[in-house]
């Protein structure tokens, strides 16, 4: 392509002359094109190619997550059943020695000890499958097995005081939650009556959870009763069934349990 430019000042008459030499012609073009629509195929291809494997990727992951899932859920279900099983029979001998403290010292408090503590144990070894109580029931039972370590203890234990609406006693907590903490206090506890046992239940309704608590007295060495059966089922509970707000420690001077309530 020549293009022309007048110049009659440098050159009288002239003119300049620029020629720019083409080489794109339409076959080159229409190869430019297919070359560029071949590479562009071939990156989406890839593309696809890329996404492809990154979701058999995640799949496999969130198989890899599942399978974890699971795995620890059947340990949590057959680590549930190994509690359950050593709870029952060591809240029965706990009581047989608490029985035993009372024969020969006063008889007919030793027969209405058996008479409630027939019908406590009978409660616990109701035969529905669920692991889920209601509050109510809950409390009864605790205030039951109480009032039989009240009779062997006297006045190393103090009333217990509660504090909960009626509006949530249909809530559910594990079975048996509050007799184990009661039972833990008390074993756990250095007690007498100098220094009695003072246990608070008491609902916190901004957390929708039951806390348990009693005065940190801890006894030492040798003195200190059972395995923990009691705290491990419940943290083996809640975990199981994915429920937050589970929280055990001490605080000014009180031990403290937080039971996050399953509603109803």
């Amino acid at each position: 392509m020549v293009t022309s430019y007048p110049c009659p000042i440098i050159f009288v008459g002239g003119e300049i002359r620029v020629s720019v030499l083409l080489l794109t012609i339409e076959e080159e073009v229409q190869e430019v094109m297919t070359y560029s629509i071949l590479l562009g195929v071939g990156l989406m291809l890839v593309a696809i190619a890329l996404i492809y494997f990154n979701v058999l990727e995640r799949r496999k992951i969130q198989q890899l997550k599942l399978m974890a899932l699971q795995q620890e859920n059947e340990y949590t279900q057959m680590r549930l059943v190994q509690l359950r099983q050593q709870i029952n029979p060591h809240f029965l001998f706990n009581t047989f020695g608490s029985l035993q403290y009372l024969i020969g010292k006063d008889n007919d408090l030793a027969k209405s000890f058996v008479g409630k503590m027939t019908k406590v144990y009978r409660k616990m070894l109701r035969t529905d499958e669920s692991d889920w109580s209601s509050l109510q029931e809950e409390l009864e039972l605790a205030k039951a097995y109480f009032f039989l370590q009240q009779v062997r203890f006297g006045t190393a234990l103090k009333d217990m005081e509660i504090s909960i609406p009626m509006d949530v006693m249909g809530a559910k907590l594990p079975r048996l939650a509050l007799q184990m903490l009661v039972e833990n206090a008390i074993k756990h506890t250095r007690i007498s009556t100098e220094n009695p046992l003072e246990i608070h239940i008491v609902y916190l309704s901004d957390a929708n959870i039951i806390k348990v608590s009693n005065n940190w007295q801890p006894r030492q060495g040798t003195e200190v009763e059972g395995e923990g059966y009691g705290l491990n089922y419940l943290v083996s509970m809640y975990a199981h069934y994915t429920l937050d707000g589970f929280d055990f420690g001490t605080e000014e001077g009180r031990f403290f349990v937080n039971l996050p309530l399953l509603d109803h």
